[in-house]
């Protein structure tokens, strides 16, 4: 689908950027200081019953986001859904604050219902900023993938602060006030009213294909990245456990942290001034994944001196992986979807990780039995994606070369 020429509003980007770092900010840490709220005194709940109540609080955010998607796109547009979604969201923070279960559960239902209408949405609005420039689209959303990682850092930090030294109903306040003030930034988006779209070359048929076959590898990445990810915190578990090179677990887990804002924002910036496909960028994600995946079965039988040097390798490998696959998936969303089903496919987008972790979450209870195993199940799942994207890219490049960027 060819876009009209519009000039791209760099501040309406920014504004886009900070709203959503504030808001996963509020969600993240909401969702982390729930749980202790739940286990603490004024409640003192069993924790198999909170663990239920995390897991349908989790899952429902599925259907949730999509809801929010369809009333964005079809009802209600997309920059209401984000300002009712912003308010609910704000609403069910305050709601936490009256000290009873039905305050909680109100405080929950409001976050996850109202999280439903914004996530989606504000994603949908900030591609179409950049639907009269394709080229950019891996380096925009490489930076919103960032700001995410970041507000979601933060947003652990600075609740877990709060509750330390304020208590449980301050960081409750703070929480739907910082969620007001992400939603003031959204009043300075000017809207593209102008943007008008216009039909490829390609059939519609193609460019849902080109989507789906996204979507697909997007399942596969997730699932070889949970498994991984399991392997590396085990790796975390051990290398602490040693104690030879006296590192917590705040560092282990910020290595991970400030290697993807390192990488996201490197690749923002490459990505702005080149621009290669968005299936080539699928092909190498899935290549840095084989070698971290490698690396990671190497390191379960290497002496204890060189396993911190592979934690770190597989680590900077999974990033690279994950950021040239997660954004990207977006990206392709964005070109080739009708814009105006955008937030729809936005929230059917988060299937793919969706369902790889509740595999993933079956097979942790045996994982450690016979990892050797299930890492070679995993390279094989990787090779044959690496196939497969290697395939699509050739018959893209062969079939399609007068559209390519």
């Amino acid at each position: 689908m060819e876009k009209t020429k519009q000039p791209i509003r760099v501040a309406n980007a920014v504004y886009y950027l900070l709203a959503k770092m504030l808001e996963r900010g509020v969600y993240y840490g909401l969702r982390s200081i729930v749980v202790l709220y739940m286990v603490d005194k004024t409640l003192q709940m069993d924790m198999m019953e909170v663990a239920v109540i995390f897991k349908v609080m989790t899952a429902s955010l599925l259907l949730s986001q999509l809801f929010g998607a369809l009333l964005g796109d079809l009802l209600i547009g997309n920059k209401r859904a984000i300002f009712i979604g912003g308010i609910i969201q704000a609403t069910g923070a305050f709601a936490f604050c009256i000290p009873t279960i039905t305050g909680l559960y109100i405080g929950i239902f409001l976050v996850v219902f109202g999280n439903g209408l914004f996530f989606p949405n504000i994603i949908a609005n900030y591609g179409k900023l950049f639907l009269n420039a394709p080229n950019v689209l891996d380096s925009a959303f490489s930076s919103f993938y960032v700001v995410i990682n970041i507000g979601a850092f933060l947003g652990v930090l600075f609740f877990g602060m709060i509750v330390n030294y304020f208590g449980y109903n301050t960081a409750f306040i703070t929480a739907g006030i910082v969620m007001c003030v992400s939603l003031l930034l959204i009043l300075f988006v000017k809207e593209n009213d102008s943007t008008v779209t216009q039909q490829d070359k390609e059939s519609q048929n193609k460019r849902i294909g080109y989507v789906f076959f996204a979507f697909i590898m997007a399942g596969s990445f997730w699932l070889v990245y949970n498994v991984t990810n399991i392997q590396l915190v085990e790796i975390q578990r051990l290398i602490i456990e040693d104690g030879s090179l006296k590192l917590s677990g705040s560092i282990m887990y910020s290595i991970g942290l400030y290697t993807m804002l390192f990488v996201g924002i490197l690749a923002a910036i490459i990505w702005s001034k080149w621009h290669t496909s968005h299936f080539f960028k699928l092909l190498l994600g899935f290549v840095f994944a084989s070698v971290a995946i490698q690396v990671v079965s190497f390191s379960v039988h290497a002496p204890a001196d060189e396993v911190f040097a592979l934690y770190i390798v597989a680590i900077v490998c999974m990033v690279l992986a994950e950021i040239h696959i997660a954004p990207v998936v977006f990206s392709i969303m964005t070109r080739y979807i009708n814009p105006k089903y955008l937030a729809i496919c936005v929230s059917f987008a988060m299937l793919p990780a969706s369902e790889a972790s509740i595999i993933t979450g079956t097979y942790d209870q045996f994982y450690t039995m016979d990892s050797l195993s299930i890492l070679r199940i995993i390279s094989v799942i990787t090779f044959v994606s690496i196939l497969c994207v290697g395939a699509f890219l050739w018959w893209y490049r062969r079939t399609h070369r007068d559209i390519l960027n």
